[in-house]
């Protein structure tokens, strides 16, 4: 990314983030919560676990959407040694 669009890139990543987590964090009670409803004792280990299959669902098709994405403007970088030369 250009450094003249730092500052833009970096404000749309923050909302986009924000955006995410909250519509996220929605479903993810939704979720809960109907499976809670009228739940008793073992029942409710269920729903949770429901949920918690929903979430790591996403991430995992998160993950994969991400890895097939183009990687642009790479550059090279050499290792890091730990030794800094003069």
């Amino acid at each position: 990314m250009p450094a003249g669009e730092l500052a833009r890139g970096t404000s749309i990543l923050s909302v986009v983030r924000q955006v995410g987590l909250a519509v996220g964090t929605a479903l993810l009670a939704t979720i809960l919560a109907d499976g809670l409803s009228g739940a008793t004792g073992v029942e409710r280990i269920g729903a949770y676990r429901v949920a918690l299959l929903a979430a790591a669902s996403t991430a995992l098709v998160a993950a994969a959407i991400v890895a097939l994405l183009p990687r642009t403007g790479e550059k090279s970088r050499a290792p890091a040694t730990g030794t800094s030369r003069p």
